[in-house]
């Protein structure tokens, strides 16, 4: 008690001033970054292009796929394929928004996994770094 009647804290005590404190984080819809999404479809024609309509209708750009068969379980059930598919970086609002119109789509039997690519350079490796260590290599 004495040393809080005592006045004002040291200046190393005090709160930094606001230009040197960090900025709020921004809310996870507004956050960019590539998604991995791994999605069970119909083996048909036509798929493609009607997920491809979804991720444009929320600006989303797509950087890679992969389609694989998908083991069939019955003989009854139509073929089915694997798909995996990467995206560039974008809002994840977005990627939600796509996730929402995927989940109500005929084309989509199952969303299967949806991970967030979250690429930071590792703190060791520069530019200048790697390009040296790359050429020193046999």
């Amino acid at each position: 008690l004495d040393i809080a009647a005592a006045g004002p804290p040291p200046a190393a005590a005090r709160s930094r001033p606001a230009a040197a404190q960090a900025p709020p984080p921004l809310p996870l819809a507004d956050v960019c970054l590539p998604n991995y999404l791994r999605l069970a479809v119909p083996d048909r024609a036509g798929v493609l292009a009607e997920l491809g309509r979804a991720f444009a209708q929320q600006g989303v750009s797509i950087a890679s796929v992969l389609q694989t068969p998908r083991p069939e379980s019955a003989r009854d059930q139509p073929p089915a394929a694997e798909l995996i598919i990467t995206t560039h970086a974008g809002p994840d609002g977005a990627m939600d928004r796509v996730l929402a119109a995927l989940a109500q789509s005929q084309s989509v039997l199952e969303i299967g996994v949806r991970l967030r690519i979250e690429d930071r350079p590792h703190p060791d490796i520069t530019p200048d770094t790697a390009t040296t260590e790359t050429a020193a290599q046999p």
